[in-house]
Order: C-alpha cells, then sequence, then structure tokens
C-alpha cells in the first residue's frame, strides 16, 4: 500500500460495523457487472487481498456511480438490467438507482480525470496526447482549467503528465487532451479508465507581465 499512501507505517481498515478488515496487500482488476459485454461499462478497481476465505469481494458504491454516471442513454436499459442481476433488486429499483447517479448535479469545483474506454499505450521515447472526456460531475462552462497530475499513482510513476492549464472542447461530449511522455526504453500501456489527476476550474489569476503586479499567481476551487 505504500505505493498509493505515503507516510504511513501500517494502513487499518474497518468495516462499517467498526471491525478491523486483515489484509496482505492489493490489486487492481478489471471490474464488469455480471453478464456484461459492454467495453464501455467495465473499469479498473483497486482490490484489498486478502488470505482470509470470502464467499465473494466486497464492492463499495462508489464502483457503481464510476460504472454508471456519464454513460449515454443508449446504455441505460442495458445497465438496469444489469443491476437487477447484479443485487437482486427489482427493476423499479435498479431504474431509481441508475436516475439518481446519472443526474448528480454538475459542480463548480472539480472531477478526477480519467482515460477513456480503451487501452492507451504511451511509446518509448515519446510523447503521447490523451483525450480524456470532461467530469460529468464538473461544469464544463468555463473553459478554462488547471490540470493536476495524480503523483502517487502507481500506473503513472514511469510518466511525465504535463500539468497546467487547458482548455475544454466543446463538443457533444466536452473533453481535454493531456500529454503524456514515456522518457523510459519500453512502451508503457495504460489499462481503460485510468485515472490520471484531478481536473479544476480557475477562479482567477495576475498577469505576470504587468510591472505594477505581483509575482503570478492563480487561484483554483479546491477541496480540503
Amino acid at each position: 500500500m505504500s505505493e498509493i499512501i505515503e507516510d504511513l507505517n501500517e494502513l487499518k481498515v474497518y468495516a462499517v460495523n467498526g471491525e478491523l478488515i486483515p489484509f496482505d496487500g492489493w490489486v487492481a482488476i478489471m471490474t464488469n457487472l455480471p453478464g456484461n459485454e459492454e467495453p464501455s461499462l467495465s473499469i479498473s478497481v483497486p482490490f484489498l487481498v486478502t488470505s482470509l476465505a470470502m464467499e465473494r469481494p466486497l464492492v463499495g458504491f462508489n464502483v457503481l456511480e464510476e460504472i454508471i454516471q456519464g454513460q449515454p442513454e443508449r446504455l441505460i436499459c442495458t445497465l438496469v438490467k444489469l443491476l437487477c442481476d447484479a443485487i437482486s433488486v427489482p427493476v423499479e429499483k435498479a431504474k431509481a438507482i441508475v436516475s439518481f447517479i446519472q443526474t448528480v448535479e454538475p459542480s463548480t469545483s472539480q472531477g478526477r480525470l480519467r482515460t477513456g474506454v480503451n487501452y492507451i499505450v504511451i511509446p518509448a521515447g515519446q510523447v503521447t496526447w490523451v483525450r480524456c472526456h470532461v467530469p460529468q460531475t464538473l461544469n464544463s462552462s468555463d473553459r478554462l482549467v488547471l490540470f493536476e497530475a495524480d503523483e502517487s499513482s502507481h500506473q503513472l510513476v514511469q510518466l511525465d503528465l504535463g500539468t497546467g492549464l487547458f482548455e475544454i472542447q466543446t463538443h457533444a461530449k466536452p473533453y481535454v487532451t493531456i500529454p503524456v511522455g514515456n522518457n523510459t526504453k519500453h512502451d508503457v500501456a495504460l489499462p481503460r479508465k485510468t485515472a490520471l489527476g484531478i481536473l479544476q476550474h480557475i477562479e482567477g489569476f495576475v498577469d505576470a507581465d504587468s510591472p505594477d503586479k505581483p509575482t503570478s499567481t492563480a487561484t483554483v476551487n479546491s477541496t480540503p
């Protein structure tokens, strides 16, 4: 766990009832709802691994949110059916869950930026511009945004991501393109839906070229 959590000698994980959950490590697994054949409905999820016997893996509601949120209307019926079979709920309840997740109000602060539904190969010694859809929870009406790479991600340790200001491209689905450099001597593959970092709006900035202004600074909306 030291790969993703710094300055922590021992990580303890507790269940909702307060009991300690023992684990030996973690692994990233491509996760689907049972019976799914649509590639865009699968995501990479980090699972804790334990030597204790369990009937089935424990999956949080946030995983369902990642799978369902932002999916096009043509996949809604598929999501409802898959959800019915996966968690054994009536159709009406599954429809309510999908509708609730799909209608999350956009925020004006920040959102996690991920790659698309296909694996991306960054060739050795090259820079690839990776197109990423803007998170649905981020208000895309303000086109200028700040991207900050996730420096703690083990999937990005061999790559150099360009951070800074980017402009949202306003097509049917707003997106940004992020430069990803590979300074190694071998190709690096990014799994589908890899989290690259945080995208957030700029609240304001000062022109550094003005002699009457102090050193250029930028203010962003952020969550403690």
